[in-house]
């Protein structure tokens, strides 16, 4: 319909003209012929110039409409092409071979379109590209304008804030559901400027702390359009330095117990006049010493099953896991017996993994003395091992005693934490046995859980891979003999 109407006015626009120019001219000719010929011939004379008017405008009116029709067509082509240019063809190039000034501006059209295709390729390449960047980012970011919308915001942001699956492009910040702390400070740093710096503890019981930046967002006249917020996740690093200074509290005080009683008892050595009392005092000066020695030597073993750069490597053997246990039960015997705790094996299969006999036995024979000292007496500990999926092996050692709660479960391999203090200081345990035995998994490329309930029990599990895997730059195994 559109097309016809165009014709049909092109056809108006080029035609009209044409035929009444022509017919003025023909009316000028009858009328010169008309006062130059003999009356007479005028009739026939007349009706020659009739038919050849008739003739002259035919002809006209044919050769003005298909040089309508073809330019219609050639601007059609042209209107088509510059509407999938628009639409993003940026293939699409108008025709080089039309007359005239269409060529010329089908010429100019089409550089016009290269220049913008290669601009438009350019700038989605630098999108790409920032997109790219913006979703590796650990750090999030969170781009908003002046009136708290948000611009955009990268996948670590919406993992922090746990946003979810909405679309917050326009939102409000504050109708998003992130923490009110965080749009307080947006709404803050907005008003003075863009720039600003806090830390805020989100989350509720979670714990989650952030490091909160912000950054203004100028245009090209330098006006302030809007700001950046860049959030990172300092959870990990303030647990870690709150575990530091528990830790340099908690070896302060191993420490300085058995210290204080080497000074005290030897004070009282010297003070001593008839000497009755000097070999108690001796007896207690040595049990101090022993116990000072043993928490500075589990100390070293942890350091250097941690540093690599000053363990000595030592070369994985096969373990027979049966034998593995058997040699812990031996070692443990007097322990037990003590006690009077039975030990128990359960190992029904012909298990084996690589690893360090030494260091496995050490693991579990660190379990096994935990499990008789804090077990009650006339009880059983016992010492099992299973395949399990994966080409995994699981040694386990449970016993009956009092079980551990489960605000005590996720920190119970720390350094020196202990679940009964004074218990552990009677039973002469350094506070390191867990500690040493989660490293010693770790350096197998293993890991260790605990399953307990109070009044139930325990069960420690060392889970292990059957094969050697691969040694990780943390967790080298090294030739120090670790005491439980």
């Amino acid at each position: 319909m559109n097309t016809n109407r165009s014709t049909r006015g092109l056809l108006c626009r080029t035609a009209l003209p044409i035929v009444a120019a022509q017919i003025v001219v023909l009316a000028g000719l009858a009328w010169a012929i008309a006062t130059m010929i003999d009356p007479a011939k005028y009739g026939a004379v007349l009706g020659i110039v009739a038919v050849g008017a008739v003739l002259s405008l035919l002809a006209t009116t044919v050769i003005t409409v298909w040089i309508a029709k073809r330019t219609e067509r050639q601007i059609h082509s042209m209107a088509m092409t510059a509407a999938r240019l628009a639409e993003g063809d940026l293939v699409s190039r108008f025709e080089l071979d039309l007359p005239g000034a269409l060529g010329g501006l089908s010429e100019s059209l089409n550089q016009v379109a290269t220049y913008q295709g290669d601009r438009i390729r350019q700038l989605g390449l630098q999108q790409n590209e920032m997109q790219g960047i913006l979703h590796a980012m650990s750090t999030g970011v969170i781009a908003m304008a002046l009136d708290g919308r948000v611009i955009s915001m990268n996948p670590a942001a919406v993992n922090m804030l746990a946003v979810g699956e909405m679309d917050v492009r326009g939102r409000d910040i504050g109708e998003i559901g992130v923490d009110p702390e965080l749009v307080q400070f947006a709404t803050s740093v907005t008003s003075q400027g863009g720039h600003g710096e806090t830390e805020l503890a989100i989350g509720g019981s979670t714990g989650q702390r952030l490091v909160a930046r912000s950054e203004s967002i100028h245009d090209n006249q330098s006006a302030l359009v809007g700001i950046v917020l860049l959030l990172d996740d300092v959870t990990r690093l303030r647990q870690l330095e709150h575990m530091r200074v528990d830790f340099a509290a908690n070896v302060s005080h191993e420490l300085r117990t058995p210290i204080t009683s080497i000074h005290g008892y030897a004070e009282l050595m010297v003070d001593e006049k008839d000497g009755s009392d000097r070999l108690r005092y001796a007896e207690v000066i040595l049990r101090s010493s022993a116990r000072l020695s043993s928490i500075i030597d589990d100390l070293l073993s942890l350091a250097r099953l941690e540093d690599p750069l000053r363990a000595q490597l030592q070369e994985r053997e096969l373990v027979q896991i049966h034998e593995l246990l058997d040699e812990v039960v031996r070692a443990c015997s007097a322990e037990a017996e003590k006690g009077r705790v039975i030990l128990k094996i359960e190992c029904h299969e012909h298990l084996e993994c690589h690893g360090s006999r030494q260091l496995l036995e050490q693991a579990v024979g660190n379990l096994v003395v935990n499990a008789i000292r804090y077990g009650p007496e006339d009880s059983s500990v016992t010492l099992s091992a299973q395949a399990i999926a994966g080409g995994q092996i699981q040694i386990s050692v449970s016993d009956h005693g009092p079980g551990i709660e489960s605000s005590h479960r996720e920190r119970i391999f720390e350094r020196f934490y202990r679940v009964d203090k004074g218990r552990s200081r009677e039973v002469g345990g350094t506070g390191l046995g867990l500690a040493i035995v989660k490293h010693i998994a770790l350096a197998h490329g293993g890991h260790v859980e605990l399953k307990s309930g109070v009044g139930q029990g325990s069960v420690f599990r060392i889970t292990l891979p059957v094969s050697a895997p691969a040694r990780s730059p943390e967790h080298d195994l090294n030739t120090t003999h670790i005491h439980s």
